[in-house]
């Protein structure tokens, strides 16, 4: 029998477990509760099957791109060009894209086409914020080798601005304090080189520095 319970009124209330009330409740709406459970059974498969789907694509933009950066390492530059754009534009949306995409400007720079190799990093500059410095110290060595100094400047103080931590932090203060020195700036330049020698005082960078400002003989440490 179920239980019972007295109330002011006087009237016995039927005290109803919260099982009954959900099985009631199933039984009331029991094709929206069928319906739910199918949509909700779907999105899970479909999700499962998006997961899978998509890193088996990216596991082959990985493979691809290895391939293509080989066949680049093996001096064959129009294949391995080639092969990137094709990760690129065939594996857009794969974690290896943005790495064919610099890869290719890196091959374009060793053959010493840095226009080329500018535009390839260009296409970084807003791509996915890991790429970023790389893309931002590529474009300003880019500018560099092209001539175009106070534009490499430019991009070497943006970079250290931006990424003042970035573990390739001192090498671009090397590279600025080099180009101030090719735009005359020598009080800039050394300014730059001290700031070097401070801030990454056990490293080979601040061991150059030394060097460039005479606080230290050649090959010391």
């Amino acid at each position: 029998m179920p239980s019972s319970t007295w109330v002011s009124s006087g009237e016995p209330q039927i005290r109803v477990s919260r099982t009954d009330q959900v099985m009631a409740f199933v039984k009331e709406k029991r094709e929206s509760v069928i319906a739910a459970s199918v949509v909700l059974l779907a999105a899970v498969i479909l999700g499962t099957w998006f997961f899978l789907h998509y890193r088996q694509i990216n596991d082959t933009a990985w493979k691809q791109l290895f391939i293509a950066q080989q066949t680049g390492f093996g001096g064959a530059y129009a294949e391995s060009e080639k092969k990137l754009d094709e990760v690129a534009a065939g594996f857009a949306r794969s974690d290896a894209a943005p790495y064919a995409v610099m890869s290719k400007g890196d091959i374009l720079f060793r053959q010493e086409k840095y226009k080329e190799a500018l535009e390839e990093y260009k296409k970084l500059l807003n791509g996915p914020a890991y790429m970023r410095p790389f893309a931002l110290y590529n474009a300003g060595k880019s500018r560099e080798a092209m001539a175009l100094t106070a534009e490499a400047a430019a991009d070497y103080r943006d970079f250290l601005a931006r990424y003042a931590d970035h573990m390739l932090a001192p090498e671009v203060h090397f590279s600025l304090a080099a180009v101030q020195e090719k735009l005359g700036d020598k009080e800039g330049a050394k300014a730059s080189y001290e700031k070097i020698a401070i801030l990454y005082p056990e490293t080979s960078w601040s061991a150059a520095a030394k060097e460039k400002t005479g606080q230290a003989a050649p090959g010391s440490k």
